[in-house]
């Protein structure tokens, strides 16, 4: 008797001589086209979703960044008797400011808290001043390869080159705001920062965000920290899309 010509098949033809229903392998045109219209109903549903989900993510990892460099900033002050002193000698600054991609060259941020340069080499008083960002070499902080740009970063047009070893978010921005309470009272306030606050470069060519100011009447009146850090979201058009330290 003729069987079905299914591989592997041990099922019989039918008294007309046709395989039983059900037992085909393939898929109408119809049938595909439902499978496709439901996965791409699925892919509209879910990718935003894991979109989203990754750049909360994100910012969340760019919040502990902040956490871990404010408890360095403290242990310096503790070790030093005040905060690393600002390119601007004011008490507000971009971490980047004034800064080259060489990593023999010094970085008063990273070199104030990692007690190194960027290279490794030992931080040398600089004589011209009468401190040095850090002239114990002590380290405050552990600057991991994710927290400062790489040539993979440039190649991969994360980063320009311009970037390139330069310390950067979780977003690979690194246009990023420091302010301290330069009168220890306990919160920073606009007496700490009367020139206001400093606006960072928002991703993508956007304009240039800074917090709410810090004035009387206004929500941010007072800030209860020695340290803040905040830094432009992706897409980050007004304030409100800003990644801050203390909310």
């Amino acid at each position: 008797m003729k069987r079905c010509s299914i591989p592997g098949s041990r099922r019989r033809v039918d008294h007309r001589g046709q395989c039983p229903r059900g037992i085909f392998s393939g898929f109408t045109v119809l049938e595909l086209l439902t499978v496709v219209a439901i996965l791409a109903v699925l892919a509209a549903i879910l990718i935003p979703t894991l979109g989203g989900g990754r750049n909360a993510a994100l910012r969340a990892q760019t919040r502990v960044q902040f956490s871990q460099w404010a408890a360095a900033f403290e242990s310096y002050r503790q070790e030093y008797g005040s905060y690393p002193s600002f390119p601007s000698r004011r008490a507000s600054a971009l971490i980047n400011e004034g800064v080259t991609a060489d990593p023999r060259a010094s970085h008063w941020f990273h070199d104030a808290l990692a007690g190194v340069r960027r290279d490794g080499t030992s931080v040398a008083p600089d004589s011209s001043t009468e401190d040095s960002p850090n002239s114990r070499g002590i380290r405050f902080h552990f600057f991991h390869s994710g927290e400062l740009v790489s040539p993979a970063d440039v190649a991969a047009g994360r980063n320009s080159a311009d970037d390139l070893n330069l310390i950067r978010d979780a977003f690979h921005h690194t246009s990023i705001a420091v302010v301290v309470d330069a009168n220890r009272d306990g919160m920073i306030t606009a007496a700490d920062v009367p020139e206001g606050l400093p606006a960072v470069a928002a991703p993508d060519g956007g304009p240039e965000l800074s917090p709410p100011g810090l004035g009387e009447g206004t929500s941010a009146a007072a800030i209860r920290a020695g340290v803040i850090f905040y830094t432009a979201g992706p897409g980050a058009t007004t304030a409100d899309d800003l990644i801050l330290s203390w909310r």
